[in-house]
Formats: C-alpha cells, structure tokens, sequence
C-alpha cells in the first residue's frame, strides 16, 4: 500500500506543476458532461489497453484539481467498459 501511495504521490507533482490554463481547458471539454466523461474513459482505455493506467491518472488528475470527482467518476465508469468492449472484440471467436 505504501508503493501504491508514493506512486500516486509521483504522478500528482508533476501533474500540478505542468497542468496550465490551457491543458484544464483541454481536459474539462473533454469531460464536460457525464455522455462525454463516459466515451472520453472508454476513448482512453481503447488507446493504452489498461483501465488501471487510466483510472491511477484520473485519480492523479483529480487530486491535483484538474477535474471535478463527478467527472472522474465517469471516466473511471467508461474506463470500465472499455476494458470490456476490447475484451469482447479481441476474445471473440466469431469476429
């Protein structure tokens, strides 16, 4: 537990000293409502094939005030199915 807080800790400095008006801008368009937060985690997982990178950077992002909880929340919950839909379409014998 205690590798898995420093870890966090790692990831949440540098997101505060390079997050600018220009990335929370960026980052809040993308999960402005709880449809897009929704696509944008499913969107991201479908990129890095890992719900966990996705959720541990949502957290990151969230502890270093970038985006709301309400926000995270529904990119964690697309992040989640995601994972699912790629599993689907890569482990299905009939596609």
């Amino acid at each position: 537990m205690g590798i898995f807080l420093f870890g966090m800790f790692l990831m949440e400095e540098p997101n505060k000293k390079l997050s600018g008006r220009s990335f929370k801008r960026l980052i809040r368009e993308y999960i402005s409502g709880k449809i897009k937060s929704i696509f944008s985690g499913i969107l991201a997982t479908s990129i890095i094939q890992s719900s966990s990178a996705v959720s541990l950077m949502i957290l990151a992002f969230v502890s270093a005030g970038i985006m709301t909880m309400e926000n995270a929340i529904g990119v964690i919950l697309g992040s989640n199915i995601g994972t699912t839909v790629t599993a689907w379409i890569c482990c299905n014998p009939w596609v």
